[in-house]
Order: structure tokens, then sequence, then C-alpha cells
């Protein structure tokens, strides 16, 4: 792959033009009011992906963010991100409550 020059190395002259377009949220705001996002994900050996998924959904305003994964990637995932509710799923047929509350899923990080 060739190299390739940026034109900027320092991030911020692109996130001056960025930042300011995002609304401030009211001082009263609640996090129901910012969308619920569900993430299906992380089969064996792949739990980082869609934490780190997680992670950004709640770094992009996501007011509730939910994830759904394999049993065992759940410690994992609430130490690194206690405030996403985790769920350890085995089955499709568990999902069916937190499909009904989701405004987005995402199916995939980590599914191979």
């Amino acid at each position: 792959m060739p190299q390739t020059k940026h034109l900027f190395a320092d991030p911020q002259p692109l996130l001056a033009n960025t930042l300011p377009r995002l609304p401030a949220r009211a001082p009263d705001a609640h996090k129901g009011q910012f969308g619920h996002v569900l993430l299906i994900g992380g089969d064996r050996g792949f739990g980082g992906s869609i934490t780190l998924s997680a992670q950004s959904a709640l770094r992009c305003g996501a007011g509730l963010v939910s994830l759904a994964t394999r049993p065992e990637h759940v410690s994992a995932a609430l130490t690194r991100l206690p405030e996403v509710m985790t769920l350890g799923v085995s089955s499709a047929n568990q999902l069916m409550g937190v499909l009904a509350q989701a405004s987005v899923v995402v199916v995939g990080p980590g599914l191979g």
C-alpha cells in the first residue's frame, strides 16, 4: 500500500468545523430522549468488536445503549462499559423483549 501524505496531522482544524454544528443538550434533558441503540454481536473470541461498537454509540450521543452478546462476553463488557445495559444471549428468542424497545439495531460486529 503506498504511503499517503495527509494535509492535516492535527484533527483540530477538522473538528472546528464539525463540533459547533452539534446542538448542546438541554440541562434538563433525559437519556430517554436520545434514542435506544441495541447492538447484537460478538461471537466466540470476538467480544471486543461489539464492546467497542457499544462505546462508539455512547460517544456519538445515543441516550441508551444495550448490548446483546454471548454470555461469556458479558463480564468483560460490563467491566469496560458499566453504563451499557448488557444481556448475555444464547438464542434469538432472548432478544424479543429488547428488540421491541430499541429505536436502532446494529447487527454484526464480531460475528465473523
